[in-house]
């Protein structure tokens, strides 16, 4: 019988996780830096509740971010 293939890292010490995404994320980085979307999508399947409250709280400062340069006046 054959291998199956599987989406799950057998041994992490060996392995790599490679992730192919439809957009360039360095577009939205800064420095050597993940963005916070993408770091978002990246964890988003993840059950820790810990990681599930950290994301949410980066997506919270995130639209803050957003919504006060938006509202800035030039």
């Amino acid at each position: 019988m054959g291998k199956k293939a599987s989406s799950r890292l057998q041994n992490s010490d060996e392995q790599y996780a490679v992730e192919l995404w439809r957009y360039d994320p360095k577009k939205l980085s800064v420095g050597n830096c993940v963005d916070r979307l993408s770091l978002a999508l990246a964890l988003r399947d993840n059950k820790d509740e810990r990681i599930e409250d950290a994301i949410e709280e980066m997506l919270e400062y995130l639209w803050r971010d957003i919504d006060g340069k938006r509202n800035r006046q030039f």
